[in-house]
């Protein structure tokens, strides 16, 4: 059943929301997206990592506290921004590396990519230096494109200039649509739908 808040919400969308106070449920840095609850475990709210980092964060971890705004759909509730961080959680901020050859793999925001110049630039979740990626990796690993504001996971090692990535996998691609059904340009990405539905 809907709070009064939730109802009045639902009512009137151009609405200031209200924002609550939710604690972290589970969180897949990889895949960009996860699940924060209230107080009182009414509902799960999908958070999405482009969300996550306008409020300057790249990582939250377990026990993660954090003052939201929050809108209520059709396909549930959806974090519409992070207004307070109140508690990070217990983060680990470095992926491990593989001890055979030295690499980390993480998530990430595809920067630009330039065909025409033959390179571009991955935004990391760690927060840390862009991961350069040459048009060569992307002929070796059979990968026509990559567009701003798609979501990859990329294994990077350290060269001397910056980050190179060694691999990349296309996750989510830009322009999908949100749970109330508008399209979203890449800076704001959401996942498709099926995911967004996803429960621990």
């Amino acid at each position: 059943m809907s709070t009064q808040s939730e109802q009045n919400v639902i009512e009137n969308p151009s609405a200031e929301l209200e924002p609550v106070r939710l604690t972290l449920k589970w969180f897949n840095g990889t895949k960009g997206f996860g699940f924060v609850v209230p107080d009182d475990g009414s509902y799960d709210a999908f958070l999405h990592v482009t969300t996550l980092q306008e409020a300057g964060a790249h990582h939250i971890g377990e026990g993660a506290v954090l003052m939201c705004t929050v809108t209520h759909g059709d396909k549930g509730a959806n974090v519409d921004s992070v207004t307070e961080i109140i508690d990070q959680g217990a983060v680990n901020m470095m992926p491990p590396t593989n001890p055979e050859d030295g690499t980390v793999t993480m998530g990430g925001l595809v920067k630009w990519f330039k065909p025409e110049k033959g390179f571009g630039f991955i935004i990391p979740d760690d927060g840390m230096k862009d991961v350069f990626i040459h048009q060569s990796l992307l002929e070796k690993i059979e990968i026509d494109e990559l567009r701003a504001g798609q979501r990859v996971k990329v294994t990077l090692k350290d060269v001397e200039k910056g980050r190179e990535a060694v691999n990349i996998e296309v996750i989510d691609a830009p322009d999908t649509e949100e749970p109330n059904g508008n399209t979203l340009s890449s800076s704001q990405e959401q996942q498709p739908s099926d995911e967004r539905l996803l429960k621990a």
